[in-house]
This record gives structure tokens, sequence and C-alpha cells, in this order.
């Protein structure tokens, strides 16, 4: 392996200083900042053209659904025009609302109901909601409701 090793020598010059004004003068200074606000406004979305950029998150609407609570024992109270996105949005709105107290947990899956109004979960008997007469795959507060849903939250036995 070969290297080429150069040395360069300067004569006669005098020593480097830099300008009376600083590193950047203040052309280059105005130069930056126009740089600068052009970059900013246009990465704040301000465009001129129809260009179909995603928007950053979407919200879903607020959907017009039915709440009802089984305690058990015939105990069902009804709850209409419940305006909420998710089924569990819909069960707390109704519990603040109406003075329910509620026990829940965050998992990773998503919220769990330990109790509402004093009843808790145990091994015999759990909150487990329904959408229209169905149990979804999906825990209540990623279910995001339709106008028209129907939630059913019911204290009963698990079929696991």
């Amino acid at each position: 392996m070969k290297f080429l090793i150069c040395a360069a020598t300067v004569k006669d010059r005098e020593p480097y200083a830099p300008p009376a004004g600083g590193f950047i003068r203040a052309d280059m200074k105005k130069l930056f900042l126009l740089l600068l606000l052009t970059v900013t406004i246009s990465g704040c979305g301000i465009s001129n053209n129809n260009s179909s950029v995603a928007p950053v998150a979407t919200v879903a609407p607020l959907s017009n659904a039915t709440l009802i609570l089984d305690f058990g024992g015939g105990k069902v109270t009804t709850y209409s025009s419940v305006l909420a996105k998710t089924a569990f949005e819909a069960l707390e709105k109704v519990a603040v609302e109406n003075g329910i107290t509620m026990d829940v947990k965050k998992y990773d899956f998503g919220m769990m109901v330990n109790s509402i109004a004093g009843s808790e979960n145990s091994k015999d008997l759990s909150w487990i909601y329904y959408v229209n007469g169905k149990s979804p795959d999906v825990g209540a507060d990623k279910y995001e409701l339709k106008d028209g849903d129907k939630i059913e939250w019911k204290f009963i036995k698990p079929s696991f």
C-alpha cells in the first residue's frame, strides 16, 4: 500500500483574522433569516395548490348511541342519545353525568372496567360489553361507535 503525502507551504501571507463584523456578515444574516422564514412557512402547510397531503390525525365523529347498564336480577337502566366516539367513552359520559362511580384500569389491550356503581368484577361475575347484541373483539375504548348503536354493559358470568 502506498500513501501520497502532500505538504504545502504558504509564504508571504498575513495570519487569518475574522472580518470586522464577525464571521457572518449582515447581508448573510439577512439571507439566512429569509431562508429560515421560507422553510418555516412552507412547513406549516401554507400552499396555493391542491396537493394531496394526508392529515396529521383524524378524529372520529361523535355518534348518537343508546347505553344500557344491566346489573343482573332485573336491574336495568337505559340512557338514550349518548354522544360518544367509543363504547368506553359512552359509559364514561353516562357515569359522569349521572354520578355513577366506576373503577377502571388501563392495560396494553385497552381499558378494563372493574366496577360500576359498586358492582365489582369477581371470578363469578364481570362487566362485559356488547354492541348491537355482539361482544366485540376489541376493548371498549378501541371500539368506534356508529349512529344508532346500542351498547350494553352486562354484569354477568364470563364465558371463557
